[in-house]
């Protein structure tokens, strides 16, 4: 009976994704048709090497590459780096929003954690990142959009890193970002949290 059951929550997960899919596929043949009566060329894609190349074959180097929210949900975000490097000319630059951990963890609000969020940045991870592409960042600057996110501005090399870079960098490791106690903590509260919420729901039964 429990294999049943189970059975029956695997199917309903994957009709339920399933039909996300679909909602999301129809959105965006929506918003093509929009672009395109509008005049605006646009490819609806998964952004990488791949699609840079295919992009650099119509299109010249650009001047500006954006790309707000959709950084971390690739699955590999140095192959997507690299891509946003390949079109982008020797003086252009790269910006990039993603949420920011550092705030999620600051916060212990961790609502920016599920599935089509799959990296979860900061400053230090996206430096690495973007040195993997050859590229540095020029600044950064904390927004409010999602609770808290970076805003990355990124060049190619060798261009000079702001200090405020280094800065932020050392914030994340003082607040041990980098360190398996500092989440082994936060579960913990976040379990007594969850348990605090529980029995309130309990007591209104």
């Amino acid at each position: 009976e429990k294999v049943e059951i189970l059975k029956t929550k695997v199917k309903l997960t994957i009709s339920l994704e399933l039909d996300e899919w679909n909602s999301e596929i129809k959105v965006l043949n929506e918003l093509l048709k929009i672009a395109i009566d509008n005049g605006i060329e646009t490819e609806v894609a998964i952004f990488d090497s791949n699609i840079s190349k295919k992009i650099l074959k119509k299109h010249k180097k650009a001047d500006l590459v954006v790309a707000n929210n959709v950084f971390n949900h690739s699955e590999n975000p140095v192959d997507f780096a690299c891509a946003a490097a390949d079109i982008l000319s020797s003086d252009g630059t790269f910006v990039f929003e993603v949420p920011y951990w550092k705030c999620s963890v600051e916060s212990e609000k961790i609502d920016q954690v599920y599935h089509e969020h799959v990296t979860y940045m900061t400053v230090k991870s996206a430096k690495q990142i973007l040195k993997s592409a050859g590229l540095v960042i020029e600044d950064v600057e904390v927004v409010d959009y999602h609770g808290g996110s970076l805003r990355v501005y990124a060049k190619k090399k060798p261009f000079q890193e702001q200090e405020s870079v280094q800065h932020m960098i050392d914030d994340e490791e003082s607040l041990g970002l980098f360190e398996s106690n500092t989440y082994e903590k936060l579960m913990k509260k976040l379990h007594k949290r969850k348990f605090r919420f529980l029995r309130k729901i309990y007591d209104i039964k």
